[in-house]
């Protein structure tokens, strides 16, 4: 299953420990009003991946580093009858301590290749224009992309906590790339890595980007 996935590569790293079937207590599933029962593989490097399989795809990937308890308590099938009396309310939208985000739905998530695609799109689109306009675009209105829901499972989202008060799509080192401004001024950029589908975040002058 993991071998035919998308992300396999990031999904197996040096090795899957564990595969667990199992309900989480903290991830809360919107359609059938109960924690969420996902399939989650742990791999040697610690780094956890939930999915949710549909008949017609994997589904999003929630993946992490040691997330158990961010996303909850490991609860087995088994006690599916104590989850069941026990009532269960749909949690409201909150961040984490560590500045991930509770309470979304799978379907409001952008998804790390869903980002991807939205960059080569928007790449593809300058290219093909003549003149070519301005690359850079302001995003921060989440009208183009919804950016939040594309960082709300990252640990780095929020960068120590603060809040994001700006983020583009810009240009910089021959590549197209997300920047983001946080409430104390500093900036970041969010890179992908094409080889393993990851995305990491950098800092970086807000000079050195280019917004033209």
């Amino acid at each position: 299953m993991c071998s035919s996935g998308k992300d396999a590569a990031g999904i197996i790293g040096s090795g899957i420990l564990k595969a667990y079937a199992i309900f989480l207590d903290k991830c809360y599933d919107h359609n059938m009003a109960q924690p969420r029962f996902d399939i989650m593989f742990v791999n040697a490097d610690l780094l956890m991946t939930r999915m949710h399989p549909s008949a017609t795809s994997f589904g999003h990937l929630a993946q992490g580093w040691n997330c158990l308890p961010i996303w909850g308590e490991v609860v087995l099938p088994e006690l599916q009858q104590h989850l069941e009396a026990t009532q269960v309310q749909r949690p409201p939208t909150w961040r984490r301590n560590d500045g991930t985000y509770s309470g979304l739905h799978q379907n409001d998530l952008v998804s790390n290749r869903k980002a991807a695609a939205f960059l080569k799109e928007k790449e593809a689109e300058w290219y093909a224009t003549y003149p070519r306009p301005r690359f850079a675009i302001d995003l921060t209105d989440m009208k183009k992309f919804r950016w939040f829901h594309f960082l709300a499972e990252k640990p780095w989202c929020t960068v120590n906590k603060a809040e994001v008060d700006a983020f583009w799509m810009v240009w910089h080192d021959g590549e197209a790339c997300f920047w983001l401004r946080i409430e104390t001024g500093e900036s970041w950029l969010v890179q992908h890595c094409a080889s393993d589908g990851r995305w990491e975040l950098v800092q970086i002058q807000e000079d050195a980007v280019s917004f033209a």
